[in-house]
């Protein structure tokens, strides 16, 4: 049987999650201004899913790095990075990574 949070089915929230990363990279491709990124009606459509879609960001990010991680600030008031590891793609991800398996998100 299929898990149902808050009242919709991870297939469902998967679904918008895919919809709206597909716009989001379509549209934000050639920009390289971190706020432009985040401010994008997509990237931010994503962030009002709230907390059904940590897990699916963080599955996203281990199959394709990201900068997801303003999302998962705002989505779960919570920042596991540290200062010396700003703007390092890999690092950042690995950092949230290793958050999702404490929160038991993988």
């Amino acid at each position: 049987m299929e898990r149902i949070y808050e009242g919709e089915s991870v297939r469902n929230i998967q679904k918008k999650f895919d919809k709206y990363k597909k716009k989001w990279i379509k549209e934000t491709v050639i920009i390289s201004s971190a706020q432009e990124l985040v401010e994008n009606k997509n990237y931010q459509a994503i962030i009002k899913m709230g907390m059904p879609v940590v897990p699916i960001i963080l599955k996203d990010m281990v199959e394709d790095p990201n900068w997801w991680f303003w999302a998962l600030m705002e989505i779960t008031g919570e920042d596991p990075t540290t200062e010396e590891i700003h703007g390092n793609l890999n690092k950042m991800t690995y950092a949230w990574l290793k958050w999702g398996e404490g929160k038991e998100y993988s």
